[in-house]
């Protein structure tokens, strides 16, 4: 079973490709709306997180994910989610959370599809003690908005367990995907800030 989808990356295609499709009129799919800023944080499943800052986001709520996305063309997009996944296993130790999710991420890079080129992960204690920010990026060549093109495509996110729940586990991703591979300065500094607004809401305890 994989726990951990590429959903920032390829889950909000649609939205972004909508976005991009056509510059003087945007023709949205249902549910998504325009995050108007400030955005309001808002809490969710344990936890709670603001929307990406900066003008040009559209939201919605895809299946279990609250995903967002904004666009320059067809092949230069951005995406953001949060996911929370319930997760079987048991861990000993953050480290071994850590093992776990870069396995469950590798599985979900289809090789047929995308050329594994960064795959770094880090334990990120700030939020709490298992919890890891990674970024991975990647070569994707079949890319349905660029046929015969090669698109790079970055993501960057922090996956945490519940301190109430250990079997409980949030995702929170950024991604910019383009031709050129190259950082959108401004526009990550908002993904930057939406992985960093994450907060854990306590759970109500049940009686015994």
């Amino acid at each position: 079973m994989k726990y951990f989808m590429r959903s920032a990356a390829l889950g909000f295609v649609l939205l972004v490709g909508i976005l991009a499709g056509c510059a003087s009129t945007l023709i949205m799919p249902p549910g998504a709306a325009p995050v108007e800023q400030p955005a309001q944080r808002f809490n969710d499943a344990g936890f709670s997180v603001v929307p990406p800052p900066g003008n040009g986001w559209y939201g919605m709520r895809i299946g279990g994910m609250i995903s967002f996305g904004k666009a320059f063309s067809a092949t230069h997009t951005f995406a953001s989610d949060i996911a929370v996944i319930r997760v079987t296993h048991q861990f000993a130790h953050p480290e071994d959370f850590m093992q776990f999710i870069e396995q469950s991420k590798l599985q979900d890079t289809n090789p047929n599809r995308f050329t594994l080129l960064i795959n770094d992960y880090v334990l990120d204690p700030k939020v709490g003690p298992y919890c890891v920010k990674y970024h991975q990026r990647v070569e994707d060549h079949h890319s349905p908005v660029a046929p015969g093109q090669t698109l790079i495509l970055d993501d960057f996110g922090v996956t945490c367990l519940h301190p109430d729940d250990p079997h409980r586990a949030v995702q929170v991703e950024y991604s910019e995907r383009s031709l050129s591979g190259d950082i959108t300065s401004s526009v990550f500094a908002e993904g930057e800030a939406f992985l960093s607004s994450l907060q854990f809401v306590p759970l109500e305890k049940k009686g015994n």
